[in-house]
């Protein structure tokens, strides 16, 4: 798929929901945290529903059929969709958890049907683990705040950063990164030692950072959980990078559907 194939997507052709895209939550907010905290926000704790507030101001959202799947509450994750994107998570990759492992078990199932999907933040590490990468903790504490992903050669005319410009900024908060890239593997783009996105190719991409929540929102669950009063700045248009992941989606089922695939 070339950036050139999914520029050309007619947004307004058949705009009806025609696509399946499924979001699969992992946010597994820790026992005890105060829910009062996510009162103002909407969705509250559930970064499925405030994915969807997100989702319904792209430009291909009515060519899909947008639903949630919670993983980190054991909800089983199907293969009928188009494409998939994996949230972030307060747990870490290395916890081996046994919901982590059958979302593990499952991402080696959709590797195989060959399908997009866009991991954001703990998603991103759960592919390149997947994938044979390997996810520590950043030796110099997390990295957090509003900041500039720094576009390597295979990013700067990458499709997922379309009309986003040369410099991005975006909202990260992160303690653990993704150390080793796994083989095959691209990097997109860098925030001070960390891989920031990731091209693992057949339409997989991943990023560090957070492109489907507000300040507000991150800041709330951030200050909820650390006593780092970082401030996080209102970015606009950051969620053009999961409209740029759907018009991939859209282009990519469409040619696979005229070659038979």
């Amino acid at each position: 798929m070339t950036p050139e194939s999914v520029a050309g997507v007619d947004v307004e052709r058949q705009a009806r929901p025609v696509f399946r895209l499924a979001f699969v939550a992992q946010l597994a907010v820790p026992e005890g945290a105060d829910p009062r905290i996510f009162a103002r926000l909407q969705g509250g704790a559930d970064d499925a529903a405030a994915f969807r507030g997100v989702f319904d101001t792209l430009d291909h959202a009515p060519r899909f059929e947008l639903h949630a799947v919670h993983a980190d509450r054991g909800e089983e994750i199907g293969l009928d969709y188009d494409a998939v994107v994996l949230g972030g998570s307060v747990a870490s990759v290395n916890d081996v958890l046994p919901w982590q492992v059958g979302l593990a078990s499952w991402l080696a199932r959709w590797r195989e049907i060959g399908r997009p999907l866009l991991g954001i933040c703990g998603g991103h590490q759960l592919m390149a683990q997947a994938m044979g990468g390997t996810v520590s903790r950043r030796a110099t504490g997390p990295f957090v705040g509003s900041r500039t992903a720094r576009m390597t050669v295979d990013g700067a005319d990458h499709w997922l950063f379309a009309g986003l410009g040369p410099d991005p900024r975006f909202q990260f908060a992160h303690f653990d990164h993704v150390s080793t890239m796994p083989e095959g593997g691209r990097v997109l783009a860098l925030g001070a030692e960390t891989v920031a996105a990731a091209d693992y190719g057949g339409g997989w991409v991943s990023v560090q950072f957070h492109p489907e929540v507000s300040c507000d929102r991150l800041a709330t669950l951030w200050y909820g959980l650390t006593d780092d009063r970082t401030a996080f700045e209102y970015l606009h248009g950051c969620e053009r990078l999961i409209d740029n992941f759907l018009a991939y989606a859209v282009a990519a089922t469409e040619e696979n559907a005229r070659s038979g695939a």
